[in-house]
């Protein structure tokens, strides 16, 4: 359903990416794990037609990103960005309104049915009670999932998020990703994520693809992937791993290099 293939991305003489190859398996859930700045976010980015490749290509159900028109893209894959941006006074419920657009026509009114998507995802990512309330006055985490719901809206077989659960507490990054994992299980939508909690990751994800400086370390379900070695070539960290109802779980890091030590009297 979605794949690239010899993918290449440069900022300028910098080359994020080159000859990197993926499958995502339809139906799945997929995380994508890795160090700040090894290319996880555009990855996501390209593949959501954000970022423009310098060479390869992105695959869409077999037809190439570039020989589609926008609106058809939007009608099968949604992407949730880092730190997305709005007007800050549109209300939460015209910025969700929003991800109806693919599905209108230009002067279009909204059918009962975009009302009725629109009420389900506001309702699914938790954000009904304050349907009337400007963007502006929300908390960061309330934000995101405001932004959860505009992706929802969208109705798409295919959603891109990078880093669901920023700003949110514990409480609410689990109640984030249930509701995405109810998506995939009773809808079969296919979820390719970018997540920095490794142990969300192994919990939630059917397959774990591992980055480091542009490359795939490792790719394969969380218990192939979430090991020892695997944690230890990625992030450069010493992981104690253990196996709790087949799913990996980190009990603690330490860095291969021994942290610099404070000088005396430091505070």
């Amino acid at each position: 359903m979605l794949a690239v293939e010899d993918l290449e991305v440069a900022y300028e003489k910098y080359t994020v990416f080159s000859h990197l190859n993926l499958n995502v398996e339809p139906g799945s859930i997929t995380g994508i794990i890795g160090p700040n700045g090894c290319g996880k976010s555009t990855l996501l980015k390209t593949m959501g037609r954000i970022l423009k490749q310098s060479q390869g290509l992105v695959y869409l159900d077999g037809k190439a990103l570039q020989t589609m028109q926008s609106k058809e893209i939007a009608k099968r894959l949604a992407i949730l960005p880092q730190s997305p941006s709005a007007p800050l006074e549109l209300t939460v419920e015209e910025l969700v309104a929003y991800g109806r657009h693919p599905h209108r026509g230009r002067f279009q009114r909204q059918t009962t049915h975009d009302r009725q998507v629109i009420e389900w995802a506001m309702e699914t990512a938790g954000v009904l009670p304050f349907r009337e309330r400007e963007i502006g006055s929300l908390s960061g985490g309330q934000r995101q999932k405001v932004w959860l719901a505009l992706a929802l809206a969208q109705e798409t077989d295919i959603l891109l998020l990078d880093e669901p659960t920023t700003y949110l507490d514990i409480a609410h990054q689990l109640d984030v990703l249930y509701t995405i994992q109810k998506l995939n299980r009773e809808e079969k939508r296919t979820i390719l994520m970018v997540l920095h909690d490794i142990n969300h990751a192994a919990r939630f994800c059917d397959a774990i693809i591992a980055m480091k400086e542009g490359s795939i370390i490792a790719s394969g379900s969380p218990v192939d992937v979430i090991t020892p070695e695997v944690l230890r070539e990625t992030f450069q960290v010493e992981a104690h791993v253990v196996i709790e109802e087949q799913v990996p779980i980190c009990l603690k890091f330490e860095p291969l290099r021994k942290p610099v030590s404070e000088p005396v009297g430091s505070k």
